[in-house]
């Protein structure tokens, strides 16, 4: 076929062969059979005719030339199609953030691939997308989709192969976009909720680390990671997962939200400077890069909004002017930080209200005076900042349970005015009184209330005491309710027992052994005298002591404790004046004459109030009497009490300790308790008895009445 477009043109050379002039015809038949003649051979033969062979008529015909014989080429063979590829072997599919991403192995004669999906079992495959790759990532799937894939391969002609049938199956699970913010607890990690998602996966980690799951949140899209420090800087990543028929598919690891947490200021304060201006002072937040300073007339901080930006992380305080005068404002600081050149807020610091009011304060106050009622009390004070009105003085009335007032002073409005304020009489109509100042408020200034004057008002009544000195003390607090030369020095006789009653319970147990000495028996106005050597136990020797006020008892507790009585009586002085005792000195551990053995009716309450502090104390000065013997029992003594007003059963008196010695005269410090109180009462001096038992009662008479 590829010849016959030269066909013309040989036929048309080899009719000109034979026609042109001089160009004798060849035969066929003279060809020899077989045999091929060149084109020389041919003309050499034609000249030899010519010279030989007779003329030819013109007219004649000329011989006729067969035609050359030219072969037809040979058409090529059909080509075979291109073998198909068999079924690419999948490898995975997997959901990325962009898409699922999708694997297979490359196959022969596969020159590319196609991926098929269907996102329902009844549904047919559908090609999606052609490619060279052996991946393909599906971006058209919406999550929350459930698709099957499969992939097939195209040969040289563009056949398609076949295909697995059962494909990969996998669910669409998009990646959580995630942020991160501060909350008052913590750092709160926040994300948009993904459709089809079950449940999510936060994880966190420090920029050099690997991800820690720190948390799975089944309901909602938020979690809050608490606690966290002043300063901490987290990466987050949430992951979302998806379940259908028993199997879980997850997304990837969302992109990662950076987070630092920022403390909100401490120790923010905040001060009035003047009627129309206050300072806002905090603590450094080492994080900070500034710091915000809000201020409204609501703790809502929606009226009257102002806020003030501070660049300066070392700029702690800021002066807030222009305000309003006599308005309450609300303010509140956070910490301004960077984060990757981002700024980043704290939680705001807890409110405070700070007003331009005058703040009105006293000072100079007494706040606990003691007086006797014949006396007049006055108190010098100095008042600041308070704006012109009232200075009331007040009286509470306990019976109607409310506050009187009684004396009005005037107030100047000045930054600071002296008055010299009197008490009425009200204080003296009992032992214990109140008092108070107020001041109102006004529309620059705030309302004043002091502290409560708590006045004690000594011999209210005045008693007729025979004893020279007498004492009535409060337990609660050690005030004095009545004084008649309570701290005029004495010799105190037998009340002296109180502090060797006191040493021995402070020093030794009620079970150990004391010996009665020859010094113990040498005593003066004993009432033991046992055998020299006898064994006592300890709490025998305090019965003897306090009941029938034995000196001999006395002796050999001293000796038992110091050795001598004359290092007992050292070890006396020092205790009583770690009790507060001024004017006490001991010679000896009973109470007989000695030149500088003497104390005061106060400070012989002191001694009382620490011993009564004592159960075994408080139980033996009620007894009336007491038996005891020595440890081997071979003797036996009863002692009987030299306390009268025992025996006159007195409600609230819980007994005491007598003394008498000529030089002294009749003592006696005793204890009574009423409406919850204990109050210590001591007289010294009397000249008789009977009459010192009077004074008693005329004392605890008094504490009824007044106290």
């Amino acid at each position: 076929m590829k010849y016959s477009f030269f066909r013309p043109f040989l036929a048309l050379i080899l009719a000109l062969t034979f026609l042109l002039p001089g160009c004798p015809a060849v035969r066929a038949e003279e060809a020899p059979s077989g045999e091929d003649l060149s084109i020389s051979e041919v003309q050499e033969e034609s000249s030899a005719e010519e010279s030989t062979a007779p003329e030819t008529p013109a007219e004649s015909e000329p011989a006729e030339v067969p035609e050359e014989s030219i072969p037809e080429p040979e058409a090529p063979a059909a080509e075979e199609p291109a073998p198909l590829p068999e079924a690419p072997a999948l490898g995975s599919a997997s959901n990325k953030k962009a898409g699922i991403y999708l694997t297979w192995s490359s196959t022969e004669n596969a020159t590319s691939y196609q991926v098929l999906r269907k996102d329902a079992p009844d549904v047919d495959w559908s090609v999606i997308a052609e490619t060279t790759s052996c991946s393909y990532t599906d971006t058209t799937v919406a999550s929350g989709t459930d698709c099957r894939y499969t992939v097939c391969g195209l040969n040289a002609d563009g056949a398609a192969g076949p295909y697995n049938e059962t494909g990969l199956v996998i669910s669409r699970v998009a990646e959580p976009v995630i942020s991160t913010s501060i909350c008052d607890t913590g750092t709160l990690v926040s994300w948009d909720p993904v459709p089809g998602a079950a449940r999510y996966y936060v994880y966190r980690k420090l920029p050099s680390e690997s991800w820690t799951r720190m948390a799975t949140v089944k309901k909602g899209t938020s979690w809050t990671d608490t606690p966290v420090e002043n300063g901490d800087a987290y990466l987050y990543t949430v992951k979302a997962r998806r379940t259908v028929d028993g199997i879980y598919y997850n997304s990837s690891h969302s992109s990662g939200a950076s987070s630092l947490y920022l403390a909100p200021p401490e120790g923010t304060t905040g001060s009035r400077t003047g009627f129309t201006s206050i300072k806002i002072s905090w603590q450094k937040n080492p994080w900070a890069t500034g710091y915000e300073v809000q201020y409204a007339t609501d703790d809502a901080f929606s009226k009257d909004l102002q806020s003030v930006l501070i660049f300066d992380p070392d700029t702690l305080t800021t002066a807030i002017e222009g305000l309003t005068k006599g308005k309450i404002y609300s303010v509140r600081v956070r910490t301004r930080g960077s984060l990757q050149g981002a700024e980043v807020w704290s939680c705001w610091s807890p409110v405070l209200s700070v007003d331009t009011l005058l703040n009105p304060t006293v000072t100079g106050l007494s706040k606990s005076i003691v007086r006797k009622a014949s006396s007049t009390i006055k108190d010098t004070i100095l008042v600041k900042n308070a704006a012109a009105g009232k200075l009331k003085l007040q009286y509470y009335d306990a019976a109607n349970k409310k506050w009187v007032t009684k004396t009005t002073y005037e107030l100047t409005g000045g930054p600071k005015q002296k008055i010299t304020i009197q008490y009425p009489g009200d204080w003296k109509k009992k032992i214990n009184t109140k008092w108070r100042l107020y001041i109102s408020k006004t529309s620059s200034s705030r309302a004043y209330t002091s502290p409560t004057v708590k006045i004690t008002a000594q011999n209210v009544k005045t008693l007729s005491l025979a004893s020279p000195s007498a004492v009535i003390v409060r337990g609660s607090d050690g005030k004095v309710l009545y004084n008649k030369n309570a701290y005029q020095a004495r010799e105190m006789a037998s009340t002296t027992k109180m502090m060797t009653a006191l040493l021995t319970l402070e020093n030794v147990k009620l079970t150990a052994k004391v010996t009665y000495t020859k010094e113990a028996d040498n005593t003066g106005w004993g009432c033991l005298y046992p055998e020299v050597g006898s064994i006592f136990y300890c709490k025998d020797l305090l019965h003897a002591l306090l009941i029938e006020s034995s000196n001999d008892a006395a002796t050999a507790l001293a000796q038992h404790i110091s050795g001598s009585v004359s290092k007992f009586a050292k070890k006396m002085t020092k205790r009583a004046a770690e009790l507060g005792c001024k004017d006490t000195n001991y010679n000896n551990p009973h109470g007989l004459h000695g030149k500088t053995h003497h104390s005061t009716a106060y400070d012989l309450c002191l001694i009382q109030r620490a011993c009564y502090a004592h159960k075994t104390y408080r139980s033996i000065i009620k007894k009336k009497k007491y038996t005891f013997s020595t440890v081997d029992g071979n003797y036996t003594h009863t002692a009987y009490t030299s306390d009268d007003l025992l025996y006159e059963d007195i409600s609230g008196f819980k007994g005491g300790k007598t003394g008498w010695i000529e030089e002294a005269g009749c003592c006696f410090s005793g204890v009574f308790e009423y409406k919850g109180e204990t109050y210590y009462f001591t007289v010294l001096g009397s000249e008789f008895s009977d009459p010192r038992w009077k004074d008693c009662r005329k004392l605890m008479s008094y504490i009824k009445k007044y106290a």
